[in-house]
């Protein structure tokens, strides 16, 4: 017997010599693994679909006594190819993948969440100014997870705090790189509260999108991912330089 879903690749890890094993994020059932065989091989006929946030059918045998499922079709969906082959919006999806990584449990359908991925990624493929997508997508993944920031420009407060979580009030003393200034705040707020169609309308400068991500990524390493670090941080500042 056969099962089929659709989803998002979230992780990929190498398994023997020509074999991996594939962390699916799907609507229905959550995160699904499985293993493949062939994607080591650089013809292999599953190679060029396991690629990191490729939209996928899957077609599978369930696994009777463990998690890991067999894979027996993999095929792409909605017709994303060439934002997969957009060298730095790949770097903004391959950003989404790792956080998604941290964030979806097995075995927990969040409708919620997936809407949110597939929304993201419709936008991140029609829009040609992506400059404040990896942001956008960090606020609505916080915001899912109830750590939405609470986020003032009013000019009693000096900023936000990444470690307390908190607007800080304008006497305090702080060096400048432990605290998102009120533009920072200000364009933290727009994002949070926009939708992708008016992404493109939100202005930004290079300078003021790099220092909030910063503290937003900050924010998320302790709030959300409890001390774990975001390793595409840094491939992401260059995105924001864009």
């Amino acid at each position: 017997m056969t099962l089929k879903s659709q989803g998002f690749i979230i992780r990929k890890v190498p398994y023997g010599e020509n074999s991996a094993i594939l962390k699916v994020f799907t609507e229905d059932e959550g995160l699904l693994t499985f293993i493949v065989h062939g994607l080591q091989r650089k013809k292999g006929a599953n190679a060029p679909l396991s690629q990191l946030m490729n939209y996928v059918e899957l077609v599978y045998y369930p696994a009777s006594n463990s998690e890991i499922h067999k894979l027996k079709e993999i095929q792409p969906l909605q017709g994303f190819t060439g934002l997969l082959q957009h060298p730095i919006k790949i770097q903004v999806l391959l950003f989404c993948a790792e956080l998604l990584n941290h964030v979806v449990q097995e075995k927990a359908p969040d409708p919620e969440l997936f809407r949110l991925l597939t929304t993201f990624f419709d936008s991140l493929n029609k829009e040609p100014n992506y400059v404040n997508h990896p942001l956008w997508f960090l606020l609505q993944l916080l915001k899912n997870q109830g750590l939405a920031p609470h986020l003032s420009f009013e000019e009693q407060w000096l900023g936000f705090s990444p470690e307390t979580g908190c607007m800080i009030p304008r006497d305090t003393v702080l060096p400048h790189d432990k605290f998102l200034n009120l533009d920072g705040s200000l364009l933290a707020k727009q994002l949070l509260h926009a939708t992708p169609e008016v992404l493109n309308t939100i202005p930004s400068s290079a300078e003021l999108r790099q220092h909030t991500i910063d503290s937003m990524v900050v924010f998320c390493e302790i709030h959300l991912l409890h001390g774990k670090r975001l390793r595409s941080i840094e491939i992401i500042r260059e995105v924001l330089r864009s």
